[in-house]
């Protein structure tokens, strides 16, 4: 171009279009209108190419994981479902891969003809010792707004007792003791529009462990030395041990080069034990 003269010259090509259907058949999809897939695509096949799959069925909706099988690069995919997605891949990794790819994922916005309320449990499966954990309580809502009392129970303690609060999320923050521990919400005093009865009790089990050991290795004071303290028991040493297998995790703070290269066979084979 720069030895001699040229032309810039820019076309559209028509491309080929087509789309997908993706459809969400699993168990949660009853409050809302069925057949919505058939009646586009019928819609739809005079203009462009259109093809029906279904995705999900049963309890188990792993929405990422049906699309991510019937997605390639360009493609245009309709995906009618709620967006429960409770099993298999993200949502967001698998929309992230299909923006790189070039494909469009659409969804359809849908009306309830069934109404519905649910419980779920939010938190960590295991904690550790002596550490403060917070729970989330949330009260789903589909559809109408109806009555509900939603009841929490740790162990065998009431520790949440509400009905129709103005949040429909509650937090229940709880100091473990060591050992298993049983959180419960159940919803009580719940409309006659529910269509659902199984969503209206959550039970989660929290496993809480001792609080690791951890060496942490200084040549002078750290605010980092007190944050973990308040987590992990805590050994505060100015140099590396001979013997690392009492501790989890070791932590060097700052440490010269110099000071433990001496160390690194025994650092190595502590980090390959896991």
């Amino acid at each position: 171009a720069i030895a001699s003269p040229f032309i810039m010259e820019t076309t559209t090509v028509k491309g080929n279009p087509r789309i997908t259907i993706l459809t969400d058949n699993s168990t949660s999809m009853n409050l809302f209108e069925s057949g919505l897939d058939k009646e586009l695509a019928s819609k739809l096949k005079n203009k462009i190419p259109v093809s029906v799959r279904h995705i999900v069925t049963g309890d188990k909706s792993a929405i990422g994981d049906g699309i991510l099988n019937n997605i390639e690069r360009d493609e245009n995919v309709l995906v009618i479902t709620d967006g429960n997605n409770n099993d298999g891949k993200l949502l967001g990794d698998i929309m992230l891969l299909a923006n790189s790819l070039n494909a469009t994922v659409s969804t359809l916005e849908m009306e309830t003809v069934n109404s519905d309320v649910g419980v779920e449990i939010i938190g960590p499966n295991e904690a550790i010792l002596d550490t403060e954990e917070s729970f989330i309580i949330n009260v789903n809502l589909v559809g109408k707004k109806m009555p509900y009392t939603v009841e929490v129970r740790f162990d065998d303690e009431i520790v949440i007792a509400k009905s129709n609060d103005k949040s429909d999320t509650f937090i229940l923050n709880r100091k473990l003791t060591e050992g298993y521990h049983k959180i419960t919400a159940e919803l009580l005093s719940v409309g006659s529009d529910d269509y659902f009865k199984q969503n209206n009790k959550y039970y989660k089990t929290v496993k809480v462990v001792p609080r690791p050991k951890v060496l942490f290795v200084t040549e002078k004071n750290s605010p980092l030395a007190n944050d973990l303290g308040d987590i992990y028991d805590l050994t505060i040493a100015s140099d590396i041990p001979d013997d690392l297998n009492d501790y989890m995790a070791t932590v060097l703070n700052d440490i010269p080069a110099n000071k433990f290269l001496q160390h690194l066979d025994k650092l190595s084979d502590y980090v390959s034990d896991g």
